[in-house]
């Protein structure tokens, strides 16, 4: 998807708009910047939301369909207080 897509479906699980499983498949690495990115921003605060909670990110096939065998909706964090 767009990056905008992108942003949308992650603000949009961390917004509790939806409870859905969210995963790339990192094929070659090509999310790794956008990961580091969101990685960043949770450490220095502009989220209160670790990425992990949000989706998973791998090229490991069997682990990325395991993702979506396993999935169970997770109770998040408020990201106001």
């Amino acid at each position: 998807g767009t990056f905008e897509e992108i942003t949308s479906i992650i603000g949009g699980q961390a917004n509790k708009l939806y409870s859905k499983p969210i995963a790339f498949y990192n094929f070659g690495g090509f999310y790794n910047t956008l990961f580091t990115f969101l990685d960043e921003m949770y450490r220095e605060k502009f989220s209160r939301i670790a990425p992990k909670e949000l989706y998973l990110g791998s090229d490991n096939l069997t682990e990325f369909l395991a993702f979506f065998e396993n999935y169970s909706e997770k109770e998040l964090a408020d990201k106001f207080t």
